[in-house]
């Protein structure tokens, strides 16, 4: 029996458990020390897989677990290396995006995300779903303005958030994080007590509000702070190791 048996913390990648794109490695070596002592430990990230193993690999990312990606529409076993569960959307249903957008100034890029594979034309993908749909701008005003009109006229049909200022993001209804935190504890069954989430932005709202324990970083947008139950360090400073100390009231003062 480890100390954190029973424990499972889902970290949000950018901004959290990274800072400008590299880990920490405070975070690094108390994870490490965690999951060795039986806690389980994952991500909960718009980043798909192959992006996150490709980029930081298997051993400095220290996941034992399931892994939930492409913002909640996708659960993913990285060790049978399967889907375990996802929420797409057909192809058609998004069929009128791309004429919409036209009518928008500042939109940049289009993108499509079907799992591990990303289209930047409705037209060039195949049959099959869609994963989840980002849009980037040039402000953060023109953003809004697109927001308003797609939540008014995809109402019950899609769910919108941001992971960063300028970026709409478009997912199955009733998909995210949060959704995916109770199929966490589902599939893990009496493995996991205590569920523990850590973000910075909108896109983790539902998690930290499912999760037991909701952690937003010192660098977290305001809302995402009123919903924590618990606000802890900033990436840079090492907030995943701070929260792994919190677990046993260590926390340095």
């Amino acid at each position: 029996m480890g100390k954190y048996d029973g424990y499972l913390i889902l970290s949000d990648l950018d901004n959290t458990l990274t800072h400008q794109g590299h880990l920490i490695d405070k975070n690094t070596e108390a994870i490490r020390q965690y999951v060795k002592e039986g806690g389980l430990f994952t991500l909960s990230t718009g980043r798909t897989p192959a992006f996150l193993f490709d980029t930081y690999g298997k051993e400095n990312l220290l996941i034992n677990t399931y892994i939930i990606c492409l913002n909640g529409t996708v659960i993913y076993d990285p060790i049978n290396k399967n889907i375990v569960w996802q929420s797409s959307v057909p192809k058609e249903a998004l069929s009128n995006l791309e004429q919409i957008a036209k009518d928008y100034k500042g939109i940049l890029s289009v993108t499509y995300y079907c799992f591990e594979t990303s289209y930047n034309h409705y037209r060039e993908i195949p049959n099959g779903g869609i994963n989840k749909t980002v849009i980037a701008f040039d402000t953060a005003d023109n953003c809004a303005k697109l927001r308003k009109r797609l939540e008014s006229e995809y109402r019950g049909v899609f769910e919108f958030n941001k992971s960063w200022d300028t970026g709409l993001e478009i997912l199955p209804n009733g998909a995210g994080k949060g959704t995916c935190i109770r199929m966490l504890r589902q599939l893990l069954k009496n493995k996991v007590k205590t569920v523990i989430a850590a973000g910075d932005n909108e896109n983790d709202l539902t998690m930290l509000r499912e999760a037991d324990i909701g952690y937003a970083v010192e660098n977290a947008i305001p809302q995402l702070k009123a919903a924590a139950d618990r606000i802890t360090v900033s990436c840079d400073r090492g907030a995943i190791a701070r929260i792994i100390e919190d677990i046993y009231g260590h926390t340095d003062k």
